[in-house]
């Protein structure tokens, strides 16, 4: 939105460390804390992405490197190193035929070779500004229930998985919707290695993992799998059950689902407390922190921090929670915010 841009929001990895500040504070969790969190969730991914041939990047890494900043892994925007990020500028292509039982019969296509949808769900949120909740996405709610629901099948009946992971706050909201506890359960949450380490040109990343999940489910008929596709700021997000076993009959996908609940934006000078934060990063060093303040009456408020406040941002504890006050600059149409 014209706010949004307004305030810096204006990068993917800006809007998803928003999201990410909002679930390490739900954790309780510091800056340091929350990175070896999510390098402790992303270490299994390079992992596999390690023994893909595919893998753009084909290098297991260990939970001490991607939660430490070094010239290798440089802060981008809080709490994000290089390697929590999707790296899109690559070279991939990935295809997948799709076409009806019958035109597979007439073209003669092996059984062996089928792979079938078994359940579909798609759902799109608001602009992240209008969003009640940042510590988890309403769309991948959606969008997961329906599939499972179609298919009729639960998490505990899935064997394969092919998260989207562009930044941990994608994966952490999955497994959370998905009911999956990430650090203990033996189930691989990837299958091509992720988007941070296999790579993934552009929005046409889920494509690949879809063709990972046809190689395997052919490896394993009996199994069932899910791929979850995320465009936007967690915005837009497709799901698909899969399995090479043939459904048992047809069931038609709901309609695509949106959402019917927003946050009133405050426009004013204002009080209220942190909701969640970012502070981004140039060649310098830290360069601007980015809030979302949230008023007593439930409004929400945008705004960028004064000096003073983005020390206290970089600090290793989390901020969010603590009282702020917003100034607003009817002219620019951007607020500053200060603590309490």
């Amino acid at each position: 939105s014209r706010e949004e841009i307004k305030h810096g929001i204006i990068a993917p990895a800006y809007f998803y460390g928003l999201f990410e500040n909002a679930i390490a504070a739900r954790e309780g969790r510091s800056r340091s804390q929350h990175r070896k969190a999510m390098a402790e969730l992303f270490q299994p991914f390079s992992a596999v992405a390690a023994k893909n041939p595919y893998s753009q990047f084909p290098e297991e890494r260990s939970v001490e490197f991607l939660s430490t900043p070094s010239k290798a892994n440089y802060e981008y925007a809080d709490p994000f190193l290089k390697w929590f990020i999707a790296q899109d500028a690559v070279n991939q292509g990935a295809a997948a035929i799709l076409m009806s039982s019958s035109k597979a019969d007439a073209l003669g296509i092996a059984e062996d070779k089928r792979v079938y949808l078994h359940g579909a769900g798609e759902a799109a949120d608001d602009l992240i500004s209008l969003r009640p909740r940042l510590d988890g996405s309403w769309a991948m709610q959606t969008a997961i229930g329906r599939a499972l629901h179609q298919a009729e099948k639960t998490t505990a009946d899935l064997q394969h998985f092919d998260l989207y992971s562009c930044f941990p706050c994608a994966v952490f909201s999955s497994t959370a919707a998905l009911g999956i506890d990430w650090k203990n359960d033996p189930r691989s949450l990837t299958l091509t290695g992720g988007l941070p380490f296999f790579g993934g040109p552009g929005n046409n990343y889920s494509l690949h993992g879809i063709a990972e999940m046809v190689a395997t489910l052919r490896s394993d008929p009996a199994s069932y799998g899910l791929v979850l596709a995320n465009g936007g700021w967690m915005t837009k997000e497709a799901v698909g059950v899969y399995s090479a076993l043939k459904p048992a009959r047809f069931v038609p996908a709901e309609p695509y689902a949106t959402p019917t609940e927003q946050v009133t934006l405050c426009h004013e000078d204002c009080k209220g407390t942190l909701e969640t934060f970012t502070v981004t990063h140039g060649k310098e060093g830290p360069n601007k922190g980015i809030a979302f303040v949230r008023l007593e009456d439930g409004r929400r408020a945008l705004a960028n921090a004064s000096p003073e406040a983005l020390a206290i941002l970089r600090e290793d504890a989390s901020p969010v929670g603590r009282k702020v006050a917003v100034t607003v600059d009817a002219e620019k149409e951007r607020g500053t915010f200060s603590f309490i």
